[in-house]
């Protein structure tokens, strides 16, 4: 899978180790900040750099956002088929093998594209419910609160986990549990939409979540 991780410089530095190197892949992460020494003796104390792959995630996030813009539906759904593999989507969002969600979101991540592509699959199924005659703009859309939910038995979250799903249907997010929670929040902070068919499932990072 190594060789699509994105990097980048961010303009501020809001790491909590300064000069951290990102990537959007966290085997790569780990690689790249092998030798910084202030890594080493970080996963000395907490046995693990997961919370520093997380923040850096939420920054690379950040600058993503402060590109948005509005694509046509035929060319994002082209970026999404072309840029995430077939495996990799399948993976999640038909076997929701959870296996795969590092590795999707490692290709989102990557590009400006991909994350736009993401925004613009769910404002198309956003005109698509409400009607193009009732449609907010793109732009506007991004910053509106939307009502999304989630349907569940009681699982835990696992450990590494970085994002969750939430659905625009109450009705689909029933049929994956008893336990539904229902949440407002703004689609410029989810990852969009990536299901080229099907049902409007929203990546949340849970980052995002947890400011709630």
């Amino acid at each position: 899978m190594g060789g699509h991780g994105a990097s980048f410089k961010p303009e501020n530095d809001d790491f909590t180790i300064p000069g951290t190197v990102y990537s959007s892949d966290y085997k790569e992460f780990m690689h790249a900040n092998s030798k910084n020494p202030e890594f080493k003796e970080y996963y000395k104390r907490n046995h693990t750099i997961m919370p520093l792959f997380e923040q850096a995630q939420m920054v690379r996030f950040r600058q993503l956002q402060r590109s948005a813009e509005e694509m046509g539906l035929d060319e994002a759904v082209d970026a999404v088929r072309n840029g995430i593999p077939d495996n990799v989507r399948h993976g999640w969002f038909v076997e929701a093998d959870s296996d795969y969600k590092p590795r999707l979101l490692s290709y989102v991540m990557s590009s400006d594209k991909l994350m736009n592509a993401g925004w613009t699959i769910a404002y198309h199924n956003y005109v698509h419910e409400v009607g193009a005659s009732k449609a907010l703009p793109f732009k506007k859309w991004l910053y509106t609160p939307m009502t999304l939910y989630r349907g569940d038995n009681g699982q835990k979250r696992v450990a590494g986990d970085i994002f969750t799903s939430f659905s625009r249907d109450e009705k689909i997010a029933k049929g994956f549990g008893k336990n539904v929670t229902k949440i407002k929040i703004r689609p410029i902070d989810t990852y969009g939409s990536y299901q080229t068919t099907g049902e409007q499932e929203y990546l949340i990072p849970y980052k995002n979540l947890e400011r709630r």
